[in-house]
Formats: structure tokens, C-alpha cells, sequence
């Protein structure tokens, strides 16, 4: 596919009728452009299409105040890994909502992340380290980690005592995260934050539904079938 960038001008078009442009089609965001953009006043910019971002694009859009998507949510991850920079321009984004559609993530870009004050959604990630767990749990909002595959006994110790909302799946994303050790259930079972999402899971263990049974159920999300599990030990 070849790449279609998104100019200056196609962005001053947008902003003066939205309709006339649809911003998932460009692959590439100009400089220029996504200066203009960031004075955009709707309540969100999505960038479907986007396969990579500079710095400066990335330190433009920080400006904006809505809700912001970087990359393919169908397929997730059409961004790769972001450069450390990018990650520190989008730490300071002024937006509530941010989506960046990452397959993987270097430590330091984590770190950078962890700054962030609102709410992150890095779904596309199927695998992080244990450093990267210990600096995105810092957020204190949401995070959403619907694309990881394995969640380790340390990271979920880690997650237990975030205090923002953690999503391992959501209602339009099921979570990828199918099972889990009694560990790590035991671990989360200390969760202090807002609200989990485990709706992925399709198997547990009695102790772990056991475990599970220790948070309130208003702030735990499954799937109909292990919350059925769950309530055994309620």
C-alpha cells in the first residue's frame, strides 16, 4: 500500500467541514497538519490509518484536548513501537482518552507513558515487561491491556495495587488474557482500584475463583460463566 499523507491543507479543509475529509484514510500525519488539527474543537481525533508519527506531530497533538486514537484498532498494534521521544510528547497530552496502537513497548517509553494523567489504552500489546508493568501501573485513571496474552504472577502483585481502573478486555474487545495462575489471581484479590476487567478469562481453578470472591463484584467484570464460578464463594 502506498503512503498517504495527511498535508496542511487536507487539515485546514477538516476543520472547516469535517465531512469533507476522513482522517482514518492517511498513513503518514505532516507536521503542519497536525499542528492545525490540534486546534480542532470536536471531542475527538481519530488516525485509523496511521502507521508511524514524528516528535513533532506527536508534540503537536499533545496540545489537544479531546479524545485521541493513534493507529488501527482492527488490526490493533499498526504503530510497532513508538520512539522514546514520541512517548514523552504524548505524556503531556491534555486529552482524557488515549489510544495508541502499540504491538510493543520499550521500558523507557513505558516510563514516559506512566506520566500520562488520563486514561491509556495500549491494547495492542500482547506481552510487557516487568519494568513497563511497574511504571504504567502508575496511572491513576484507567488502563487497558485487552491484547495481553499472560499476565505474570509479579505483574499482577504489581496491578494489585493500582489505583486506577484496569481492563483486561472490554465489552467490544474481549480480553485475550484466557487464564491465569492461582498466583496471580491471589495477588489481584488485593486489588484497591476502581474497577478490573478479567471478561477474557475462560477458565479458573476453585481456589482462584475463591480468591476472585474477595472483590466487590460491582468493581469486577468476567465473563457470565467464571463469574457464575465466582459467586459460589461469595
Amino acid at each position: 500500500m502506498s503512503e498517504k499523507i495527511l498535508t496542511k491543507e487536507i487539515a485546514e479543509g477538516y476543520l472547516i467541514r469535517e465531512r469533507s475529509v476522513d482522517l482514518d484514510e492517511f498513513s503518514t500525519l505532516d507536521d503542519e497538519a497536525s499542528a492545525v488539527l490540534s486546534t480542532y474543537s470536536g471531542d475527538a481525533l481519530s488516525f485509523d490509518g496511521l502507521t508511524e508519527l514524528s516528535e513533532t506531530s506527536a508534540g503537536n497533538l499533545s496540545r489537544y484536548a479531546g479524545g485521541l486514537s493513534l493507529g488501527s484498532a482492527y488490526p490493533i498494534g499498526s504503530l510497532g513501537q513508538i520512539p522514546v521521544g514520541v512517548a514523552e510528547c504524548l505524556s503531556n497530552f491534555k486529552g482524557e482518552n488515549l489510544y495508541i496502537s502499540l504491538s510493543e513497548i520499550c521500558d523507557e517509553a513505558a516510563a514516559s507513558l506512566s506520566k500520562y494523567e488520563g486514561c491509556l489504552d495500549l491494547s495492542g500489546l500482547t506481552t510487557i515487561s516487568d519494568s513497563a508493568v511497574e511504571s504504567l501501573s502508575r496511572n491513576k485513571k484507567a488502563l487497558y491491556l485487552d491484547g495481553l496474552t499472560m499476565l505474570s504472577d509479579y505483574a499482577a502483585d504489581v496491578f494489585s495495587s493500582m489505583k486506577g481502573k484496569l481492563f483486561f478486555g472490554t465489552w467490544n474487545r474481549p480480553g485475550a488474557l484466557t487464564s491465569i495462575s492461582d498466583q496471580a489471581v491471589e495477588s489481584l484479590s488485593k486489588y484497591t482500584g476502581e474497577y478490573l476487567s478479567l471478561n477474557g478469562l475462560t477458565s479458573l481453578s476453585d481456589a482462584a475463583a475463591k480468591s476472585l470472591s474477595k472483590i466487590d463484584e460491582d468493581k469486577l467484570w468476567l465473563s457470565d460463566e467464571i463469574k457464575a464460578q465466582v459467586a459460589n464463594y461469595r
